[in-house]
């Protein structure tokens, strides 16, 4: 892309729609008994519309407009499951495992833990938080986020496996 004007929402949505639609699906196909409410279609059109609003230096590039969208997405579906909390509010903490999808809808306290959890360590671990969110909500690979955040493949592997561990550790201090 060399024009600013092929920077545009517009222009790189096509480009990431059927990845984050993969994405969403994912999610949703790791639930036993997936929502009737809210689904894979509806989760990147909510996420295309926070996207929308964003002005053109916010993103350089199709990667840079993805690790957005990597964000928007894990938005939407955190909101959701706050929505969808009802009496089990504040009830105890779960183990989450970041090998599984992050958002499977039905697991709505599975995936506010894993919110509140990433929240916590990104305020001591920005760059590692960014990679997870990358890696789980925007369904990026390594390779694009080295490419996003300007450092090797090597560098990202040694981020996840730094937030798998912490995040593991957070989630059993906190259980």
């Amino acid at each position: 892309m060399t024009t600013e004007e092929e920077l545009t929402p517009d222009r790189l949505w096509p480009l990431v729609y059927q990845e984050l639609r993969r994405v969403a699906a994912r999610h949703f196909a790791a639930a036993p008994n997936p929502p009737t409410t809210l689904q894979p279609t509806a989760i990147v059109h909510e996420v295309f519309v926070n996207l929308s609003h964003r002005r053109l230096r916010d993103f350089d590039s199709a990667l840079e407009f993805r690790r957005l969208a990597a964000r928007a997405m894990r938005r939407v579906l955190i909101d959701y499951a706050r929505s969808k909390r009802t009496l089990r509010r504040g009830a105890g903490r779960r183990r989450v495992d970041l090998d599984e999808p992050a958002a499977s809808p039905d697991r709505v306290d599975d995936l506010l833990d894993l919110g509140d959890s990433l929240c916590r360590f990104a305020k001591v671990h920005e760059r590692s938080a960014e990679v997870v969110e990358m890696r789980l909500f925007g369904g990026m690979t390594e390779k694009e986020i080295a490419e996003v955040l300007g450092v090797t493949t090597r560098t990202v592997r040694d981020h996840w496996a730094f937030a798998k561990s912490w995040m593991r550790r957070d989630r059993k201090e906190d259980g």
